[in-house]
């Protein structure tokens, strides 16, 4: 039986990242909740799962990997090509540039095609989400 987690909170925890060296999201596999965590200083959040709280009981918590760049890196290439005529050759050239991932933000909004983009990313997102979640042997619902 697929161990439940919120959907929102999954999405979350895979666009904002998790494999940092310092902090990431973690599944806590006691109470099925997706919790943020990091070194011990400086929060008094009771929510946040300490580097003490994980060494206590490495095997409660699984941690969630955020999306890989090559992955970002080919969603923007997919909506740059399903754009027409200026829009895409200019997305598409930025995509060869120096600091890809910030220009084709920049380019995005002057282009002022910027909510199809999020909307496009969001989509995708939710799809990489749900087959990463099914790796984890995760099922991802609405409420708990």
């Amino acid at each position: 039986m697929a161990r439940k987690v919120l959907k929102s909170d999954f999405i979350e925890a895979v666009d904002m990242g998790g494999d940092q060296v310092d902090f990431g999201y973690f599944l806590d596999l006691e109470s099925n909740q997706i919790r943020f965590g990091g070194d011990d200083g400086g929060d008094d959040d009771d929510e946040m799962l300490t580097f003490g709280e994980m060494e206590e009981d490495p095997e409660r918590f699984l941690p969630i990997k955020d999306v890989p760049s090559r992955q970002g890196f080919r969603w923007m290439s997919d909506f740059a090509e399903v754009q027409s005529g200026e829009n895409r050759i200019q997305l598409l050239e930025v995509l060869e540039q120096r600091k890809p991932f910030r220009k084709f933000k920049e380019t995005v909004y002057e282009l002022g095609v910027e909510k199809a983009w999020y909307e496009f990313r969001e989509s995708q997102l939710e799809v990489y989400a749900l087959q990463y979640a099914e790796e984890l042997g995760l099922e991802l619902v609405d409420e708990l």
